[in-house]
């Protein structure tokens, strides 16, 4: 019997205002270490997922797709991103539920996270591999800090996959996660926080 599925899903569909107010600069084009931003959250969320998918608007920058696709992720255009998260994420869920092969979970980031540890998203993945079978599908898992700070990535279960895919606005998955509070996992990994929000959060060149 194979080991569920579960698919990777970066949001990499905003413009970064906060990061560049003229939208000329992507911040999820800047290196760290001579790899993009993207790429590092890519590679970091593939290591515990089968394959990932990356949502990005009409307009985005032809290098970012190209260094997603470069990280091996599926590409997704979501015609709508503009209008917030929330259609982003429900974009990413319908490309799930239109894949031929059952999954059983999904585990979303935004593509900002590059210090996100592939140690950390192989931790999430086996939390909710160890559950009893019978309460996987419903499951929602977190990883927080010590000090109960929530974090990602965010895994979700099948059974939320058709909320998910509904989704709209600007506040993603955060009223699911308040009608279903996630199990949660501690870990001591700041780069469940840490992402790229202004320019002063890249570290020295």
């Amino acid at each position: 019997m194979s080991a569920p599925r579960c698919i990777g899903i970066l949001l990499a569909a905003g413009r970064g205002r906060r990061f560049d107010p003229q939208g000329v600069r992507s911040k999820l084009l800047q290196r760290i270490e001579g790899r993009e931003v993207a790429a590092r959250a890519c590679h970091a969320l593939a290591a515990g997922c089968d394959q990932v998918i990356a949502v990005v608007r009409p307009d985005s920058p032809a290098a970012l797709t190209q260094v997603l696709q470069q990280a091996g992720a599926q590409v997704v255009v979501c015609a709508d991103a503009d209008l917030g998260m929330g259609h982003s994420l429900a974009g990413a869920a319908r490309a799930v539920l239109a894949l031929q092969d059952p999954v059983q979970a999904v585990m979303v980031m935004p593509a900002d996270m590059p210090w996100m540890s592939a140690a950390t998203v192989r931790s999430v993945r086996q939390f909710w591999s160890a559950m009893p079978a019978a309460e996987q599908p419903a499951c929602i898992a977190q990883p927080t800090l010590p000090d109960g700070t929530p974090g990602h990535p965010v895994l979700f279960g099948r059974d939320h996959f058709s909320t998910l895919s509904e989704l709209n606005g600007d506040a993603g998955a955060r009223g699911l996660l308040r009608q279903h509070p996630p199990a949660t996992l501690v870990l001591d990994d700041p780069g469940i926080l840490q992402d790229i929000d202004v320019p002063s959060d890249l570290p020295p060149s």
